[in-house]
């Protein structure tokens, strides 16, 4: 099934809403509404175990290595198998290691990072699945504005997700969080089965014929399992990432240290603003350059940064969420469709590992980085370095487009 389809007249009518872009997008929703539930409150979990603020970092490398590892064996296995069994097999997997996680976390750290692996490899499997099969369903003339629709929803989880995983633990403890966690899986994997989209073995083997031939030659060593034209975007995403997950995964801790301040309620504030963001852009990103959205969302998001190192009470604290959440939606669904945009349907696979390396590795490496700076010198510190981390990477963006003239 393809989202772009001929006419009478011969002319290609771009259908967006399709039965199974409604169907991503509510897998998109769900699988990012588990990790919020996890990634909120990660910090706190770890504490609850009697572990330091560098454990958070350790667990999530435990959960983002296999995940990446993985990423690249599921883009060059999908040419063989399809790409939904991916989603069903990873949501189940996910699922089980949520159940068990409260059940066997008391055994000891080894156990946990055992199921952190589990989750990891699901997790992977289901985003591999998921966006290769959205390059498959969004017709490539609106890829910019069918990111945007995915990077909404993804947003609203930031609304609902760590709002609710908080409510939950704080008022019936991290069991039923995991459970929580749990249900989610299933509803993704329920999901996955309505997809009706599964570009089959055969399918790519004509794609490879078809489309370019030459292009798939070239092709050797690392380049089997990485997508060439996708690297430099990624590159970009996962310095960002590392930088913006110093508030993923540390604000609910470092609201505690702020008087009167609410990391639910921030979490609010900057998933409207990313929405509200996202929402506003998505077409431009099918115009513009990826380097026009992308380096004020970094300047903007690095400010918002400084501004919630410096906040004193629950309303400066709050309010730094904004220009967070306005400078993540102008990166993240930006180098999503410029990861994907002009790549070949049996190269969306690899398209799709390299992106997740970018998001998933800087969200890994930002954890540990934080982590033990945080317990080196403290949030302040942490967040100053987030900042100029994000401001830097900015920099690399406009030298790479404007001194050496590359445009996406």
């Amino acid at each position: 099934m393809n989202s772009a389809i001929k006419e009478g007249s011969g002319k290609i009518k771009s259908g967006l809403w399709t039965h199974d872009f409604t169907i991503l997008v509510l897998i998109a929703f769900f699988n990012m509404m588990c990790m919020q539930f996890n990634t909120a409150t990660l910090s706190s979990w770890v504490a609850s175990l009697g572990f330091g603020s560098s454990y958070t970092g350790l667990l999530n490398l435990c959960f983002t290595l296999p995940n990446i590892a993985c990423s690249l064996i599921w883009g060059k296995l999908s040419q063989k198998t399809g790409r939904r069994i991916f989603l069903i097999a990873g949501s189940a997997m996910f699922c089980i290691g949520s159940i068990f996680t409260p059940i066997l976390a008391m055994s000891g750290l080894g156990m946990i990072i055992v199921l952190k692996i589990i989750q990891g490899v699901g997790y992977s499997a289901v985003n591999n699945g998921m966006s290769s099969t959205q390059g498959d369903v969004i017709p490539q003339n609106r890829l910019g504005e069918g990111m945007g629709y995915f990077g909404i929803a993804q947003s609203l989880t930031l609304i609902i997700g760590p709002a609710a995983a908080l409510f939950i633990v704080g008022h019936a403890g991290f069991t039923l969080q995991f459970i929580s966690m749990a249900v989610m899986c299933l509803i993704v994997l329920v999901m996955g089965i309505l997809l009706k989209t599964d570009i089959s073995a055969q399918a790519i083997r004509k794609s490879i014929e078809s489309e370019d031939t030459a292009s798939v030659k070239k092709e050797k060593g690392l380049w089997i399992l990485f997508e060439r034209t996708s690297v430099y975007p990624c590159f970009l995403l996962l310095i960002s990432m590392a930088a913006l997950s110093s508030t993923n995964f540390y604000v609910a801790t470092y609201a505690e240290t702020v008087s009167g301040a609410s990391s639910s309620l921030f979490f609010v504030v900057y998933a409207i603003a990313d929405a509200g963001i996202i929402a506003f852009i998505k077409k431009l990103s099918d115009r513009l350059s990826m380097e026009a959205l992308v380096i004020p969302g970094m300047v903007i998001g690095a400010a918002g940064i400084f501004w919630l190192s410096a906040a004193t009470g629950p309303v400066s604290f709050l309010l730094s969420a904004i220009p967070i959440g306005v400078g993540t939606g102008m990166i993240v669904p930006v180098i999503n469709a410029a990861a994907f945009r002009g790549v070949l349907k049996h190269r969306r696979g690899m398209a799709a590992a390299t992106y997740y390396i970018g998001f998933d590795g800087g969200m890994c490496l930002g954890s540990i980085l934080w982590g033990i700076l945080i317990d080196i010198s403290g949030f302040t510190v942490m967040y100053h370095c987030a900042a100029i981390l994000l401001l830097a990477v900015a920099a690399v963006s406009m030298i790479v487009k404007f001194v050496f003239r590359r445009s996406r």
